[in-house]
């Protein structure tokens, strides 16, 4: 008899679960979205506070979520692989990588950055 008790209770929870997902389910889809929407907003202003570059907004996100973000314009590594032009412009690109003026465009060309994320230490915003 007290199965049939502890059966119908289950039964009844599970009914009555089910109506409630149904019922929160598009709240919360809505919700995160939301949530979603105003995170991207965010991170979005603060890139336009602090235009460093177009990979702000990247480290900025980062950030956000407890990551020390850093944003790196690689070497060629070896020149010696290199002969006659391509030698030419791999060292051209080494030496203006770390330029100011040149990390920007770099960094908006493609495959020329790294980035590296760091989880912070407990205490440290």
């Amino acid at each position: 008899m007290s199965s049939t008790i502890l059966t119908d209770i289950v039964r009844d929870y599970e009914a009555i679960s089910t109506a409630w997902f149904s019922a929160l389910s598009p709240i919360a889809h809505r919700i995160f979205w939301v949530l979603v929407a105003i995170q991207l907003t965010w991170t979005a202003m603060w890139w336009a506070l602090d235009r460093e570059d177009g990979l702000g907004a990247l480290a900025s996100l980062l950030r956000e979520h407890g990551l020390d973000a850093e944003i790196v314009t690689p070497a060629v590594p070896d020149e010696a692989m290199y002969a006659g032009a391509e030698l030419t412009f791999v060292r051209a690109y080494n030496r203006i990588r770390t330029s100011p003026l040149a990390r920007p465009v770099l960094r908006a060309v493609g495959p020329f950055f790294h980035v590296f994320a760091r989880k912070r230490a407990p205490g440290r915003r």
